[in-house]
């Protein structure tokens, strides 16, 4: 029975009762409802948190808890106090515990928790856009390319799932477009079809100029690119997605040295933007100016020191100006992150063959590194 029936079955049976009781009873019943949409004090919390220790199937402590620490984004502390209650929970707190799996990059157990959803209280847009989110994270996890893209094919089918469902919810082909890029970056063109399509549903043709930008630039379509980046820089000149979109379309429409001088500029105004910094070095290399491209390079990698691909270029870009020191404990620490040793070492520890003293520098770098 839901909670109207059950309180007004409840008030059947204190029809005669004095006005106080009756309030009384709707406060019994109102109170806990409310209380879930505000903040817990820390002694309040302190208390649930106590009788969901004692008892993890406490379902009234466990409802705050899990209200409070999605309302505070605590992932973590959502998704300890939910789990052991996930299959009694009803379905606006199971739907909280699949946002807290997806934030702490546990794809699997949204997805299993979704399926039980989905099959008890029937499949909505939103609940598919989470499962394609839980497959795209699976697909994430994986190590092997086949099952990568396994999940990041049936990402696809879900979300055209959704589009059934619902074909004129903008979020629905934002996600899809979303999916294609992280899987399939060359089908620029494809993601810009459901762009498109998306589009033609919502009558919206103004809100996606920067993706639009993005896409057109992604597709070589260098006259829609021009078009979409202008307006895209123009309504936000902080909006470096664009104007680096923009730089690359100008090399083909002026040429690359406009490219470099954007590119610059953008380095420049932004020096810890990742992005803006690493096409920056990327270009040096290119040019083999290796002495920028040191510079460039080693601010990419304070950004994000994750970045191992930007790692190896420094390294060369340090051996190829002759600082040999320097380039063999950045090629350490390539090899340390991706646990394995770059052919670039190899050919590197070669190159030291004239220089024993070097050479055996080299040699015992790579020997660390096996």
């Amino acid at each position: 029975m839901n909670f109207i029936g059950i309180l007004f079955n409840r008030l059947k049976k204190i029809a005669r009762a004095p006005l106080g009781a009756i309030f009384a009873v709707l406060m019994m019943f109102l109170t806990p409802v409310l209380a879930l949409d505000r903040d817990l004090a820390s002694d309040e919390i302190a208390k649930l948190e106590n009788n969901v220790r004692k008892d993890p199937q406490n379902v009234t402590s466990a409802k705050f808890l899990i209200q409070h620490y999605f309302n505070k984004q605590q992932w973590k502390e959502l998704v300890r106090v939910a789990q052991p209650q996930q299959k009694t929970l009803e379905s606006a707190l199971a739907l909280m515990l699949v946002e807290g799996y997806l934030a702490i990059n546990d794809g699997t157990s949204a997805y299993i928790l979704l399926g039980h959803i989905q099959g008890s209280s029937g499949a909505t847009a939103e609940t598919k856009i989470w499962e394609a989110r839980a497959l795209v994270i699976m697909a994430r996890n994986e190590k092997t390319s086949i099952q990568k893209m396994n999940h990041a094919n049936k990402s696809v089918q879900v979300i055209r799932e959704a589009a059934e469902l619902d074909d004129k919810d903008e979020d629905v082909y934002l996600e899809w477009v979303e999916i294609l890029r992280e899987f399939w970056p060359h089908l620029a063109q494809d993601a810009l079809n459901v762009v498109k399509v998306m589009e033609q549903k919502t009558g919206d043709y103004e809100s996606n100029i920067p993706l639009k930008c993005d896409l057109y630039t992604k597709a070589a379509l260098w006259d829609q690119g021009f078009v979409s980046c202008q307006r895209a820089v123009r309504a936000s000149s902080k909006d470096v997605a664009s104007r680096l979109n923009f730089a690359e379309v100008q090399k083909i429409k002026v040429g690359p040295e406009e490219r470099k001088k954007l590119l610059i500029k953008i380095a420049k105004e932004f020096p810890n933007h990742y992005e803006a910094q690493l096409r920056m070095g990327d270009l040096y290399y290119e040019e083999q100016d290796f002495v920028n491209a040191t510079v460039q390079f080693k601010r990419v990698v304070g950004i994000r020191k994750e970045d191992i691909d930007t790692l190896l270029k420094l390294a060369q870009s340090e051996f190829r100006t002759k600082q040999f020191v320097p380039a063999l404990q950045t090629y350490r620490a390539h090899c340390k992150q991706a646990r394995m040793i770059s052919s670039e070492l190899k050919d590197a520890t070669k190159q030291m063959r004239n220089d024993k003293k070097l050479y055996k520098q080299y040699e015992d770098g790579m020997q660390t590194c096996r």
